[in-house]
């Protein structure tokens, strides 16, 4: 029951119907691939997850509720500090709004697991960091640039919470949660650098000596 809302928010904005539409339409599936929504989910699964094999993706409603109590605390402390970005719209900056364009990014991560299980697409670095590159390539392109904003918001506050980095952190699979929402940033300020050099770069949200080097980043993310 203490669920329910967050998922109902979720079903509401279908940004899970469309992300699954957009892959049926580009992409050839040599399988059916099942999104369960579902508090019975395998033992050992927190977090929105895909099986090894590329067929299921378990989104567990606990965890967008998790995700929401953050984001919820996140605009409660920057509606307090008074600095709320000014490249993300005024009227979705609340936990309701930011918690389904976050999960709709994640989502878009688990996508990009399952095509790469699926599809066997080559990796010469880290899946981790190409499900990422998936979430923004889709998100940015389909989408536009909140979700990668309120991702970017989600990890932020994620790792202002678990605080300094511990080894089981830095041995993770995933990127350092910092590290990640800088990735996010660097590639959506990439896609279009003319409009958003101002609000993520000269606002201070991307460093100055990561910038010059997202757009090849972008460009090879694209071609891939």
């Amino acid at each position: 029951p203490e669920n329910r809302d967050v998922v109902e928010q979720i079903r509401k904005s279908g940004v899970l119907e469309r992300l699954a539409d957009w892959t049926n339409e580009v992409v050839a599936l040599p399988h059916d691939m099942e999104v369960r929504v579902t508090d019975d989910v395998p033992e050992g699964v927190t977090d929105q997850s895909t099986e090894p094999d590329g067929r299921t993706i378990w989104i567990p409603p606990s965890f967008l509720t998790e995700t929401h109590k953050v984001l919820a605390k996140y605009v409660e402390d920057v509606n307090r500090e008074g600095g709320r970005p000014a490249v993300f719209p005024e009227e979705k900056f609340n936990a309701d709004d930011l918690n389904v364009l976050a999960n709709q990014y994640i989502f878009g991560h688990e996508i990009g697991h399952a095509l790469t299980r699926q599809l066997m697409l080559p990796l010469t670095g880290f899946e981790e960091d190409a499900a990422d590159g998936f979430a923004s390539f889709y998100t940015v392109n389909e989408e536009g640039k909140d979700p990668a904003i309120a991702a970017a918001m989600l990890f932020d506050e994620i790792a202002r919470e678990q605080g300094h980095p511990t080894m089981e952190q830095f041995a993770s699979d995933h990127p350092i949660t910092q590290q990640r929402v800088y990735n996010f940033l660097c590639l959506l300020y990439a896609s279009d650098p003319e409009n958003l050099h101002g609000p993520l770069v000269d606002a201070g949200y991307l460093p100055e000596s990561r910038a010059p080097l997202c757009p090849m980043e972008w460009a090879w993310l694209n071609y891939g």
